[in-house]
């Protein structure tokens, strides 16, 4: 059971901690990016692709998986039924 909310942020409104929090990480992590760049030519070729991988999941979307014809995958949907 669900209680009435009586007090503190109305529902959506963002907590201001979180807020400063969010952009210092934004901040350190455009640092550190521009760091990345300017020393990338020092890492081997296969230390870049090692950092390309680990970082492509920040950056791009997961792909939907599709089936062999290109069409959306639909449910499987298995109905059991017993006479116990």
């Amino acid at each position: 059971m669900k209680r009435m909310k009586t007090g503190g942020r109305s529902k959506g409104t963002p907590n201001a901690s979180n807020a400063n929090i969010r952009q210092l990480m934004r901040e350190y992590v455009v640092s550190e990016f521009e760091f990345i760049q300017m020393h990338l030519h020092q890492l081997t070729v296969g230390e870049r692709a090692s950092l390309y991988k680990s970082l492509t999941r920040y950056g791009l979307a997961p792909l939907a998986p599709e089936n062999e014809t290109g069409e959306d995958i639909s449910p499987i949907i298995i109905q059991v039924h017993s006479d116990f």
